[in-house]
């Protein structure tokens, strides 16, 4: 259909908001990089001169043909049923045909199967080309997205720089993949490392330790994300807190105070991070702007005000 003809239909709709993929590439880059319905109609909202009303506002987006994989996107969206949708561009119908995506829960379970092994390795980080061999984020995406929508896992993704606002450093492709539920997760790893874990055996408890942690900050709000860097190392969860960045360290062992990566980016001033929280199976303790806590007070981290310490208690609610 001629761009004439879409402008004289599209006229006709009482509230939309257009996004043109070839002349607003901040556009393109949100529909490739969006991690949720929320995270996608943000961005766009942020991007958008106009307001995005639920069950009000039209999104068109022209010239798809920059990405046509949008058509395998676009399902979430219309399940969703917030908005409506118009899809526009040249050669259309060609584009539909030549789009290369895996049908939605093909790597499904082999996905969730895999996030205890994913979890064990070093850095944690999923590794997509486990998945089938040669497979690209791009491909698979879908999968990784309805685990997520349906609430059995929790992503959490990469950042470039440990600088506010986080999620404009965002990188989606890199992420850890946590259970939403940690006995879940146990269970997974079979009856007798569950019973090893319940008698007080040695166990490998990181992931674990990392994984109570991530849900916990999940359930009180936080948006989770990690930092790596072959210069300063890596940070297991970072999340903004009172105004700032704060770094989160989860140890499991005995030598909790030995943190590098911690230490290397609290010392970048670029970065303008006072504090951090180290927790560990240790009691309350502090040692300049790192403080440690016992794992399970994880559950009361709570929100404060912009400039408040982070000194034993002061960010916790009971």
């Amino acid at each position: 259909m001629g761009r004439d003809r879409w402008e004289r239909r599209i006229s006709c709709v009482p509230c939309y908001a257009e996004f043109n993929l070839i002349r607003d590439k901040s556009a393109l880059d949100i529909l490739r990089g969006f991690t949720s319905v929320d995270d996608l109609i943000l961005k766009l909202s942020l991007l958008s001169e106009k307001s995005l009303v639920p069950y009000k506002t039209t999104l068109f987006f022209d010239e798809i043909q920059e990405y046509p994989e949008i058509v395998t996107a676009i399902k979430f969206l219309v399940e969703d049923g917030r908005f409506r949708y118009i899809l526009s561009g040249s050669l259309l119908c060609v584009e539909i045909k030549n789009i290369k995506s895996a049908p939605v829960g093909m790597f499904l379970t082999r996905i969730y199967d895999m996030i205890p092994a994913e979890l064990n390795e070093k850095n944690k980080r999923f590794n997509v080309s486990d998945v089938e061999k040669g497979a690209r984020y791009d491909r698979i995406k879908d999968d990784f997205l309805w685990l997520t929508a349906a609430g059995v896992a929790i992503p959490c993704y990469n950042v470039t720089e440990p600088v506010l606002p986080l999620s404009l450093n965002e990188k989606a492709s890199l992420f850890k993949l946590f259970v939403s539920d940690v006995g879940l997760l146990t269970t997974m790893y079979g009856k007798a490392t569950k019973l090893r874990i319940v008698n007080g055996e040695a166990v490998n408890k990181g992931s674990i330790f990392e994984n109570v942690v991530a849900q916990e900050l999940i359930a009180h709000g936080c948006e989770t994300y990690y930092y790596i860097s072959k210069k300063f190392g890596e940070l297991d969860l970072v999340i903004e807190h009172g105004g700032n960045v704060l770094p989160v360290e989860v140890k499991s062992g005995k030598d909790y105070t030995r943190h590098s990566a911690l230490a290397n980016v609290m010392g970048v001033a670029d970065y303008q991070i006072p504090e951090a929280i180290v927790f560990s199976s240790a009691n309350i303790s502090v040692d300049g702007k790192i403080v440690y806590y016992p794992i399970y007070m994880t559950m009361f981290l709570n929100e404060v005000v912009a400039g408040d310490s982070i000194l034993p208690l002061a960010k916790f609610s009971f």
